[in-house]
């Protein structure tokens, strides 16, 4: 047929596979490379040469033939093949790539799952051998050897943070780099490869937790619909996990964070943890040493009755886990208030979910340096809060919640109110004191008593709410109460 039509592929295309299952390798290489002379992008003969090649282990030839034909065809035969010969080559970095095509295109491919976790684990990716070698056991390869790599990965994993080489950089030009640099193995999956970084940098830490199998995504949104609201909802699309733990750009977690926090979550009703907030530049003037006061007293003393008594409280927006089940249910990260997350907590609790807060864990941020910084701050919170407690009071009021529980959310989500009150003070401040000079009083009366009296308790009632929490925080407490008038 075929000396009759060399036109015909089909023809010569089944003739080399019958050379081919002959035993008669050379004769069927010689059709094949008639095929592509006439049509280069045959793939199903270039796959056919490939294999012929890789019977006799000319790992070259295999990529010579199938590279050209990715530009053609992306199919599971030819990542296999490329894997195979790649990996025989010791081109280790290309094999994982072949592979990890490989088995997308056929993840019930058990042999390559195999080989993959052995590429991975050569590179040190425990993480990412763990999940292959487990792919092919599942898929029903099972040998004491593979056993023997999979425990290998496990064990390696306890205690592996990555190894990578040093490498010092002197500077030449004036746009160069310098210092010490770390070389980094390319990250499997990801379309970012990092090369050098140095040791304290993102990019480096990153590379290496990606590495190591951390499955690791930012995200950047090309608008700002629902500001922070509308970012957590949307970083939610792509997380897969039960839990979310949430951190301003300013927070930084301590590495135990979530060893520490995360068994409270075995009680099925709870739906955050919280933790307290500590501040790294609190001494740096006296208005963070301020804030750091009255921050304390909030975590330390109202946010530890609240918890501990059953009566409701707020996540504070960061530096705490939540179960994504508990933000679904509650009707999740909505965007009508500027406090979030004031606003789903009391979603969630009425809906019958708990908070639970951890005084003795802290994660560290940075206080607002400045006056303009912390007003606006300030600003968002006070406008937040009132949008929460016109949102959500009605709601608090008509539920089923406990007595105690909602007379404190009401106090709580009303807070913000006072400023109204001092203005109103103040305006009344003169003529109140107008009338008692024109009634003619005695100045030193029963009034002024009164006066004083409740102004004392006020200020007593106040210095000893701050100076419990400097007290229940620090052993130098002390030290902290000459600053108690700037607060």
């Amino acid at each position: 047929a075929v000396s009759e039509d060399k036109t015909k592929t089909s023809y010569r295309l089944n003739l080399a596979r019958a050379y081919r299952y002959a035993g008669k390798g050379e004769k069927a290489e010689k059709e094949l490379k008639a095929i592509l002379a006439a049509r280069s992008d045959h793939v199903e003969a270039g796959q056919l040469l490939a294999e012929v090649h890789a019977a006799r282990k000319q790992w070259k030839q295999v990529v010579a033939v199938l590279e050209p034909l990715l530009k053609y065809r992306h199919d599971y035969t030819t990542y296999h093949l490329l894997a195979e010969a790649k990996h025989n080559l010791n081109d280790n970095q290309k094999a994982r790539k072949y592979f990890e095509e490989a088995v997308k295109l056929n993840p019930k491919s058990a042999a390559d799952h195999y080989s993959l976790g052995n590429i991975y684990l050569a590179g040190n990716f425990y993480a990412l051998a763990a999940e292959a070698y487990r792919k092919a056991l599942a898929l029903g390869v099972d040998s004491p050897v593979l056993r023997y790599k999979l425990g290998s990965a496990y064990f390696n994993l306890r205690n592996y943070f990555g190894r990578v080489s040093v490498v010092t950089v002197k500077a030449g030009k004036a746009d160069t780099i310098s210092g010490d640099w770390y070389l980094i193995e390319p990250v499997p999956g990801r379309k970012d490869v990092f090369r050098a970084a140095p040791s304290g940098s993102a990019v480096y830490q990153i590379a290496r937790a990606a590495a190591d199998g951390f499955d690791i995504e930012y995200i950047h949104r090309d608008n700002r619909d629902g500001y922070k609201a509308g970012a957590l909802a949307n970083g939610l699309k792509t997380a897969t996990g039960e839990y979310v733990a949430i951190f301003d750009a300013d927070f930084l977690p301590e590495p135990d964070f979530l060893i520490r926090s995360m068994d409270y979550f075995t009680d099925p009703q709870v739906c955050a943890v919280q933790t307290r907030w500590e501040h790294i530049n609190r001494d740096d003037s006296l208005l963070t040493r301020a804030q750091a006061i009255w921050l304390d007293g909030h975590f330390a003393i109202e946010h530890v009755a609240r918890n501990r008594s059953g009566r409701f409280m707020a996540f504070n927006g960061t530096a705490g886990t939540w179960r994504k089940a508990a933000i679904d249910d509650a009707g999740g990260w909505q965007h009508d208030t500027l406090t979030e997350d004031m606003d789903l907590s009391y979603r969630a609790q009425l809906r019958g979910w708990k908070f639970v807060f951890l005084p003795e864990q802290t994660t560290p941020a940075e206080l607002p340096s400045e006056m303009s910084a912390f007003k606006a701050q300030q600003f968002r919170w006070t406008k937040g809060g009132t949008q929460t407690a016109m949102k959500m009071l009605p709601r608090i009021m008509l539920s089923n919640a406990p007595l105690k529980a909602k007379v404190d959310a009401f106090l709580h989500l009303t807070c913000f109110s006072v400023h109204g009150y001092v203005v109103l003070l103040t305006l009344l401040l003169y003529p109140t004191m107008l009338i008692r000079y024109l009634s003619g009083t005695d100045p030193v009366t029963w009034r002024i008593a009164l006066d004083m009296g409740v102004f004392t308790l006020a200020t007593i009632s106040a210095s000893v709410f701050y100076v419990a929490s400097q007290y229940e925080l620090f052993r130098d407490w002390r030290t902290v109460l000459k600053y108690l008038p700037f607060l």
